[in-house]
């Protein structure tokens, strides 16, 4: 089979749950399969490390995650939290781009923030949900409940906390029937 995963974090060093799930995935999968891997990026190790995709991917894409956000990747989003403008980029868009023509069999898209690429692929997509974020963000929001519900600023935060849990929801049951 010819398969494209797409990751919002680099898979190494795989020193967290995600990324070691990421990575024992690549091995298996690349051993198997025509494998292409797509993702971000952080720090110059994750990109130097690069060397150890190369005995399980066919090609392997990595897209520096910026720091901050181009104008024009802020106004791309808007009706999303503010969580997705990270993984929203050009040079995301770019990359994916260059592959689209490769037919693969199945796109696999690791995490929730790689979703909103979906619609680059007429094969088949995968979601793989690592964790159901806008449970998460409802957790948030009702651990940092305000003390003093009275203070203005308490209340903004509170406001802002359950608007980003109740998008990201909507969100996420709009999102999880294309896959």
């Amino acid at each position: 089979m010819k398969i494209l995963i797409l990751t919002p974090y680099s898979s190494f060093p795989p020193n967290s749950g995600g990324r070691i799930r990421i990575w024992e995935q690549i091995r298996y999968l690349g051993q198997r399969h025509n494998l292409t891997l797509i993702s971000f990026y952080q720090t110059q190790e994750e990109y130097e490390l690069q060397g150890k995709l190369d005995a399980y991917c066919q090609r392997a894409i990595l897209v520096k995650r910026p720091n901050t956000l181009q104008e024009s990747d802020l106004q791309q989003i808007q009706q999303v939290t503010e969580i997705f403008q990270w993984y929203n980029t050009s040079e995301m868009k770019q990359a994916l781009e260059s592959v689209r023509a490769e037919n693969f069999d199945i796109v696999l898209f690791e995490h929730i923030y790689m979703a909103q690429y979906q619609a680059l692929f007429s094969t088949c997509t995968v979601l793989q949900e690592h964790n159901i974020e806008s449970n998460i963000f409802k957790q948030l929001a009702q651990l940092y409940r305000s003390s003093d519900p009275t203070s203005s600023q308490q209340q903004k935060t509170n406001t802002f906390r359950m608007t980003r849990w109740m998008l990201m929801r909507k969100y996420e049951n709009e999102t999880w029937p294309k896959f």
